[in-house]
């Protein structure tokens, strides 16, 4: 049976919404791709034994509740049964060893299904969108779990990963919701991005010493996972890789790991304390606080804090070591502070005020970005250069002062700063040449501390 192109021509494409029922009889071996694609009333299919070959999307769209596909067939096409919105079960071939791209994505009412033990490879989005899947077993041989292949499959309760399986793709369990246990036995290599983000039912998970690398968001959003057992063997993780693992109190860091971004574990706005084992060449902890081996770069804060004061030994804060800290009111920074990184309080959304101290040259990019309760900050006089976006967002902002120091202000740094009223800065500064082209009002700050509005207000300021 020949293959067809999707919108092509078939003997029977016009008759296609009438067909109900089809006999593959024993003179055929191959089911052509797209051959039945779209006969939307098919509601029963009978395969004869010599068929071998099933091709890309033969079936796809088709209505039927159930099918056998006969154990002579060794090759089954992507996206074969793919939007057959009415499939609740189907009998797959003994020797079938790939399940293709796509296989039976979108099959609302599949609820559960069998692969033979023959398979090697579950091929990307095999299974996504099947939301009444329920359970799966995923045979021993199997060595690769495709991208998406299970992504919104948000009826699935439990899954185990065989130790066969080298990575877990991206996005393979993506927003399965109902995903409450996961089993990734030993030998699984690397979990990949988004592989598990957003499984808001999955309450615990240890990952086994074969594990050495965590890709970005790969549990993100996992709003119920309280425990994480890290492997002895993990070396990287990456951007952002628990963020948002609300129930998360706290995480222990093997001593293996020589990759850690420190927004991997933003917006955990339970986390108590970040721990490093003993040994590890790259990190350190105190007081439950991340910092680099030498302890005077502050990598991460814990996500529960409300009232932090900077250790009097650290030099700079790193980029997104309070992002996402959603507690935190105020924060206490040491004038040995230097340099505060990108992002380095981002998304603090009750925090209201802040001094950088005399010393710091430098903020960076959307450092207090939806700060939405920020009404005070005080810059210093060391300050030459303010990021992109550093007040993006911050929606209570009224007024700030920028130093004559500051000569270099990037772009949309005051973006979305609804209730910026004024800038008050110095005549003939950069900051007044700033804010005159953005049409932003500023007031000139003169040697006696008296302000004069560009455009004839006037008040008077400490500074």
């Amino acid at each position: 049976m020949d293959s067809f192109q999707p919108g092509s021509t078939s003997a029977w494409r016009e008759y296609k919404a009438d067909i109900k029922k089809v006999i593959i009889t024993g003179d055929v071996i191959s089911i052509g791709g797209y051959a039945f694609s779209g006969c939307t009333g098919l509601r029963d299919v009978t395969i004869s034994d010599r068929v071998t070959v099933i091709g890309r999307n033969a079936f796809s769209g088709c209505g039927f509740t159930a099918i056998n596909i006969p154990d002579s067939v060794t090759n089954i096409g992507g996206s074969a049964f793919e939007h057959c919105y009415s499939l609740e079960s189907i009998t797959l071939p003994k020797g079938l060893r790939v399940i293709g791209g796509g296989l039976f994505r979108g099959c609302i009412r599949l609820e559960s299904i069998t692969l033979p033990d023959a398979v090697t490879d579950i091929g990307s989005s095999a299974f996504s969108s099947c939301i009444s899947l329920t359970g799966i077993t995923i045979p021993d041989g199997v060595t690769r779990i495709g991208e998406s292949v299970f992504y919104n499959c948000r009826s699935l309760t439990d899954i185990t990963v065989p130790g066969s399986v080298y990575s877990i793709e991206n996005t393979a369990f993506w927003c399965c919701h109902s995903l409450a246990s996961v089993t990734v036995l030993d030998g699984v290599s690397e979990i990949g991005t988004y592989a598990f983000s957003e499984c808001t039912d999955l309450t615990s998970i240890t990952l086994p010493d074969s594990i050495f690398s965590i890709d970005e968001n790969a549990f993100s959003n996992c709003s119920s996972l309280a425990s994480v057992t890290l492997p002895d063997g993990l070396i990287s993780i990456t951007g952002a890789a628990f963020s948002g693992c609300e129930s998360l109190t706290e995480i222990t860091i093997p001593r293996s790991v020589s990759s850690l971004n420190t927004g991997a574990f933003s917006h955990c706005s339970s986390m108590q304390s970040i721990n490093v084992e003993e040994g590890n060449a790259q990190y350190s902890s105190r007081d439950g606080f991340l910092f680099d081996k030498a302890g005077t770069v502050l990598m991460r804060c814990p996500g529960a804090k409300v009232n932090v004061t900077v250790q009097s030994w650290v030099t700079e804060i790193g980029a997104c070591a309070f992002s996402g800290c959603k507690k935190l009111t105020s924060v206490t920074i040491p004038s040995s502070v230097r340099s505060i990184g990108d992002q380095a309080f981002s998304g603090c959304e009750k925090l209201t005020g802040i001094t950088i101290p005399n010393g710091v040259t430098s903020i960076g990019e959307y450092i207090f970005a939806e700060c939405w309760n920020l009404t005070n900050i005080t810059l210093p006089n060391s300050l030459t250069a303010m990021g992109d976006g550093a007040f993006h967002g911050c929606e209570s902002l009224e007024s700030i002062t920028i130093p004559r120091s500051v000569t270099d202000i990037g772009y949309d740094v005051f973006f979305r700063c609804d209730k910026l009223v004024v800038v008050y800065c110095y005549s003939g500064s950069y900051a007044e040449e700033y804010a005159s082209i953005l049409g932003i009002p500023y007031a000139h700050i003169t040697k006696e501390g008296s302000i004069e509005n560009s455009t004839g207000c006037s008040a008077t300021t400490e500074y």
